[in-house]
């Protein structure tokens, strides 16, 4: 549509053109043509000039719309990469080295990451620092959708065990950025399983 409005602006202004240099004289036949040629170069040379200007105007007001189309490539969100456990024992109790451990980090109905039956053949002595143990973690975790979940330790005695200790999440992001996240020291045995806290 924009190719038709401009040839008929260039029909329009040569048919302008024409009817400004043409004259009645009154002068021979041989003076006539000499003049009315003349008037049909010089047309024609307003023509091509204003056929060109009309190209050029044309193709100037058309450049900002194929600049305005490009877009730039969205930034991707950071994801979780990894994430560790690790536990810090206080003067208090150990854990038996036929308690077992478990653990997992989810958020509502989602599942993040886990690490299921570890450190059952492992003492872990007080006071001292165990670990870090790796979880499995679930591709494609936002750091967003990591915000605000939650921890569960589940131990698993064989018989009576109390132990006490600090339980410590990192988790590393495709940004760089690690979130640390703690229990404190808190107490779990055969009565009392479970350890919740939750996750910056």
């Amino acid at each position: 549509m924009p190719d038709l409005l401009l040839e008929i602006r260039i029909v329009e202004t040569f048919n302008r053109a024409l009817t400004s240099q043409t004259r009645n004289y009154t002068v021979g036949d041989a003076n006539y043509k000499i003049k009315d040629a003349l008037s049909m170069m010089r047309a024609t040379q307003m023509f091509a000039t204003v056929a060109i200007l009309l190209l050029t105007s044309a193709c100037t007001s058309q450049a900002p719309t194929s600049q305005q189309s490009v877009q730039l490539p969205q930034t991707p969100l950071p994801t979780l990469q990894s994430a560790t456990v690790r536990f810090e024992m206080s003067n208090g109790d150990n854990k038996n080295k036929d308690t077992h451990l478990a653990l997992a980090i989810t958020k509502e109905a989602l599942a993040i990451a886990r690490i299921d039956d570890f450190a059952g053949d492992q003492e872990f002595g007080d006071p001292g620092n165990y670990g870090p143990f790796s979880l499995i973690v679930q591709p494609g975790i936002t750091k967003e959708q990591y915000r605000g979940s939650t921890t569960r330790l589940t131990v698993a005695p064989s018989g009576q065990d109390r132990v006490i200790l600090n339980t410590l999440i990192d988790a590393r992001f495709s940004d760089g950025d690690v979130l640390t996240s703690q229990s404190g020291v808190l107490s779990v045995d055969q009565d009392n399983r479970i350890l919740e806290f939750k996750n910056p």
